[in-house]
């Protein structure tokens, strides 16, 4: 008899029951549990919310101060850190997309403050995010910026946006764009990941699934390493959760910008999440710890948005 179940296998020869357990999938619901519970926790009325935000300011400070030292060799454990040659500042996530996708994420919460010392770190962020090299940190950056400068301030909006293209524009004429546009197989990995949704598109195969067969049915990726995550959080979870899955995540995305739509409140966690949103299409930032900073951000913009009574 052979049973295979979601996270769990179970197997019995000659009446020996075997048992193994899917421990990523354990620790993904585990995460599960922990995010909902947070998420109860950030509604409290108690907590408030310009301390939470003054928190996170604080935090992407941190890791911004530390990515310039490391960027220019101050930092005593990193200082011979390079790959191939390149110095890559990591912060404490030891690893440079990671510290620039949580920067990013973090970074909008500065333009809620007016004060001269939160405009300086928003400032050091956008350093520390360009020292990074990381497209995926260096777009969201700018994505949440543009969203936010827009609903505050249109004709600076347009001189920004212009900025922007024009920047971006030259940059690729001249060749100097090339380097982050390198999809590092991405694409390739991406349509073989969706060619295995085929085969189970309503349910997925199953929470934690994505780390051990995506590494036994695309072994043509094998010597770019283990491929443990599909570096797109909305094809992962297609692929783990199937459509049922995606269209519950979906379904929060639309009911926030649906909300955002007709209040017109919530602009700058709105902002954070779209920066989310960046970094998802091309990593996994909820597959890491900075995942809370989803939980936070959603909350911090329903409180905004309904106010605390009704969102207990």
């Amino acid at each position: 008899m052979f049973i295979v179940m979601k996270g769990l296998l179970i197997n019995d020869y000659n009446n020996k029951m075997q048992i193994q357990i899917n421990m990523i999938a354990v620790l993904n619901l585990i995460n599960i549990v922990l995010y909902g519970i947070i998420y109860l926790v950030m509604h409290n009325p108690r907590i408030v919310i310009e301390k939470v935000e003054k928190t996170l300011c604080l935090l992407a400070v941190f890791q911004s101060i530390y990515v310039i030292m490391q960027k220019f060799q101050f930092d005593q454990l990193f200082a011979n850190f390079t790959i191939n040659g390149i110095r890559w500042p990591v912060g404490t996530w030891a690893n440079e997309s990671l510290v620039a996708w949580f920067i990013a994420i973090c970074s909008p919460f500065f333009l809620r403050f007016k004060d001269l010392r939160f405009k300086v770190g928003y400032f050091i962020c956008f350093l520390a995010i360009l020292a990074t090299k990381v497209s995926a940190g260096i777009l969201a950056f700018i994505v949440a910026y543009l969203f936010w400068l827009y609903h505050n301030n249109k004709r600076n909006f347009k001189i920004a946006l212009y900025i922007v293209l024009v920047t971006g524009f030259t940059l690729l004429m001249t060749g100097k764009m090339s380097y982050y546009l390198q999809d590092t197989h991405r694409f390739k990995v991406w349509a073989k990941a969706l060619e295995i949704c085929k085969e189970l598109p309503l349910t997925g195969h199953g929470i934690g699934s994505f780390r051990d067969l995506f590494y036994r049915r695309a072994l043509e990726f094998s010597h770019d390493g283990h491929w443990a995550q599909a570096h797109n959080e909305w094809i992962q979870v297609y692929f783990e959760q199937g459509l049922i899955g995606l269209g519950i995540i979906l379904g929060l995305v639309w009911t926030a910008v649906l909300s955002f739509v007709r209040h017109r409140r919530g602009v700058i966690p709105l902002a954070s999440l779209m920066a989310l949103a960046v970094t998802a299409t091309f990593g996994f930032p909820m597959h890491t710890g900075m995942g809370v900073l989803a939980i936070v951000s959603l909350a911090l913009y329903e409180r905004e948005v309904w106010g605390v009574e009704q969102t207990l």
